[in-house]
């Protein structure tokens, strides 16, 4: 027994005992503190001092992200106080957790504009994601010449001249229905534009979001402007080399067709008009590397009936399929032919398929056959089918690059 014991006794003192959380080296509290999330972060700060000089360690207040509930005006207050103690160490904030109205909004748009004005008056803050409010006015921007990354959100958004100087902005978001005040204009330092929501009537798109002789990549969604207001996109035409649209109105041939340095194309059409800007624009564009074009309802009737809405992109390596409700005849010459165009050419590397379930469009033996044949004739080609899940997704490419007959 005497022996057993023995051991027993030393592996009791091999084990390691626990440690006291206030027993811990500093920079081991400091990574512990950094697993919580900042209002709990604060709560421990009022433990002891220790414990406050960790939870406000600069290395922890990088990335802010508070959450606000709605029409929590102290809660605001007592961030902006925090933030006039601690916002020379914060790099990037986040303020879009609570939607204000009436009244209280008016308050709360005046808390926000505190908070943001004074960590932005510490001159050390790089990305900003901010909206909260249904009424969102940007004039403290005049203090946040910092900024390279910027996200605003209010319905509507009124856009102030303060913003002309941030020279250092390079990516810009806009989500909302959005109000230029007189002399405002956006800084030419814009690499990245995205403008979401951007008009709920016909308007015409405002001549500030053209004037960048920067911009290299931009992305309109859900934005009914105009269609002949779109053709102002031109102007960009010595620097975009990206665009992206979701649900917005055509833009006229001419327009598209003089973005000659575009690169990457991702168009998502709802309408027939739409599809003969891209195929009339199409033989332009010569520099394309992706195309995708979506909504294919009416896209992939353009492709089936006219080969030329792909034959010019000569440079094409993505390009990406959407069903719709719009039956398509698979057995067609038309659609072998667009198959037969996907085989022979050389440059087109990746292939996706949405839509697959929802839509039954693409579910049929004719497409899958035609899918089939594809990859036997393309091995090193990636089909993809985005709407299923990962497993369903393999089986799917398996089954395509089996040797099985349909």
């Amino acid at each position: 027994m005497a022996p057993r014991s023995r051991s027993c006794a030393s592996q009791a003192a091999s084990t390691p005992s626990a440690t006291r959380i206030d027993a811990l080296p500093d920079l081991v509290l400091v990574r512990c503190l950094g697993f919580l999330e900042l209002e709990e972060r604060q709560r421990a700060a009022l433990v002891c001092k220790r414990f406050a000089a960790a939870a406000c360690s600069p290395e922890l207040l990088r990335d802010v992200k508070p959450h606000v509930d709605d029409d929590d005006v102290p809660v605001l207050l007592s961030l902006a106080a925090w933030l006039a103690r601690h916002g020379r160490h914060v790099r990037k904030l986040s303020l879009v957790d609570c939607a204000a109205f009436g009244a209280v909004g008016s308050s709360m748009a005046t808390a926000l504009a505190t908070c943001l004005a004074t960590v932005c008056s510490a001159g050390q803050l790089v990305e900003l994601e901010a909206g909260m409010c249904r009424t969102f006015h940007t004039e403290w921007l005049a203090v946040a010449r910092s900024l390279q990354r910027l996200s605003l959100d209010g319905c509507p958004l009124h856009i102030s001249p303060a913003i002309a100087g941030l020279t250092a902005l390079q990516s810009l978001q806009l989500n909302g229905e959005l109000h230029f005040a007189a002399g405002a204009r956006l800084p030419a330092s814009i690499s990245r534009l995205v403008v979401s929501s951007c008009s709920m009537g016909r308007d015409d798109m405002p001549l500030q979001l053209t004037q960048l002789p920067r911009l290299q990549r931009l992305r309109l969604e859900y934005c009914s402007f105009v269609s002949e207001s779109l053709s102002h996109l031109s102007a960009l035409a010595g620097s975009l080399t990206r665009l992206e649209t979701l649900l917005v109105r055509d833009i006229p041939t001419a327009g598209l067709a003089a973005l000659t340095r575009l690169q990457h194309l991702r168009w998502s059409v709802h309408d027939g008009a739409a599809v003969q800007s891209v195929a009339g624009a199409l033989p332009h564009l010569t520099g394309l590397t992706c195309l995708s074009l979506q909504w294919l309802g009416v896209s992939i009737d353009a492709l089936l009936k006219s080969n030329g809405v792909l034959l010019e992109a000569t440079q094409l390596q993505h390009l990406g399929l959407w069903g719709s409700s719009v039956a398509i005849d698979w057995g067609s010459p038309a659609a072998a032919a667009l198959f037969d165009w996907l085989a022979c050419h050389p440059p087109l590397r990746h292939l996706t398929v949405d839509d697959l379930i929802s839509t039954q469009v693409f579910a049929t033996s004719g497409f899958f056959n035609h899918c089939m044949q594809l990859c036997r004739r393309c091995p090193d080609l990636l089909v993809q089918w985005p709407d299923l899940q990962g497993e369903q997704n393999e089986t799917v490419i398996r089954w395509l690059n089996s040797q099985d007959p349909f």
